[in-house]
């Protein structure tokens, strides 16, 4: 089984020799053999619009650890809103629901402290979450709710 890096790189190649096809039917077989689907199940989104928003971002993403057994995706959307003159609010959304928000400070040591409790919540919302569905897939759920 291939790697997903060697899975691209192949990819990559096969658009190149797309490009460089010299007739339709060729092109179109080409593309008809290359077709790859890739699954990502794990992402970190960066929607933050400022110089703080991209400083709390990269503490973020240094400070985060995926937890390990993951059995479903998840997307961590990291938003930012400017408030209040020079403020910003930072979101961190883990797919589609809000699980931290917090006003952002220019100071850095701030910074430090507001991404390292946000990568504790989201890794405690996503250990959570595994847990409920882990516990809503056990044999007591099972069963055709007929006595």
């Amino acid at each position: 089984m291939q790697s997903k890096e060697a899975k691209i790189l192949e990819l990559l190649q096969d658009i190149k020799k797309l490009a460089n096809a010299d007739s339709a039917d060729n092109t179109r077989k080409t593309l008809n053999d290359s077709l790859y689907f890739f699954e990502i199940d794990q992402l970190i989104i960066n929607e933050t619009i400022s110089k703080v928003g991209l400083d709390f971002q990269e503490i973020f993403y240094n400070k985060w650890n995926w937890p390990t057994g993951l059995t479903d995706p998840f997307i961590i959307v990291i938003s930012e809103r400017p408030v209040f003159g020079t403020n910003t609010q930072i979101e961190i959304i883990v797919n589609d629901i809000t699980v931290f928000q917090s006003f952002l400070q220019p100071r850095y040591d701030v910074l430090e402290e507001i991404a390292m409790q946000a990568a504790d919540i989201a890794t405690q919302y996503i250990l959570n979450y595994q847990e409920v569905l882990k516990q809503l897939s056990g044999d007591d759920m099972a069963g055709t709710g007929i006595y």
